[in-house]
């Protein structure tokens, strides 16, 4: 499952991952 953040965009891992101000924690 792909978790995003709209405000600044989704994360480019292949995990579950969320993407925060540009960057992408797992």
């Amino acid at each position: 499952q792909w978790i995003f953040n709209p405000l600044v965009g989704r994360s480019n891992r292949p995990r579950p991952t969320i993407s925060l101000f540009g960057y992408d924690f797992a």
